[in-house]
């Protein structure tokens, strides 16, 4: 699923987390090995009912799911570990968090980052609109400080 550089930026955050928060990823991952255990099943499922063994969009639909399933769950622990660890009182905190997890969008899943943006949307969005207040905030904070 990811390439060198991602794997080593995931190892280099996973050694950051807790015990407990690796125990998290790690059953996150074996949740990903399952979903595409039975992705695999879906395109063979398939396959033998259309009585062809060529793959085309339609048989192959399932495992592309599943990848993208897969992803979007380990990518979604690492997401919820790091915001876990994230001091939401401190708007530059917010603001790392969310750059830790643009890095971890373009980097790991570039494939299917447009599905976990999407559910990030949904279950982030009361941090992104915090980012953007406290944005804002900054933003006019620097401006009084230019004036005085």
């Amino acid at each position: 699923m990811a390439d060198a550089p991602a794997r080593d930026l995931l190892a280099e955050l996973f050694d950051q987390f807790d015990p407990e928060e690796q125990a998290r990823i790690r059953a996150a991952e074996d949740a990903a090995t399952e979903i595409l255990l039975q992705g695999s099943a879906a395109v063979r499922d398939r396959l033998l009912a259309a009585g062809s063994p060529n793959l085309n969009d339609w048989s192959q639909e399932p495992e592309n799911d599943a990848q993208a399933d897969a992803a979007t769950a380990v990518y979604v622990a690492y997401i919820n570990g790091l915001w876990r660890q994230t001091d939401t009182g401190r708007p530059e905190c917010i603001e790392e968090f969310l750059t830790k997890i643009e890095k971890l969008g373009t980097r790991f899943w570039e494939n299917t980052a447009v599905k976990a943006w999407a559910w990030l949307t949904i279950y982030f969005g009361s941090a992104e609109q915090t980012l953007t207040s406290c944005r804002g905030s900054r933003q006019q904070n620097r401006r009084g400080a230019r004036s005085e």
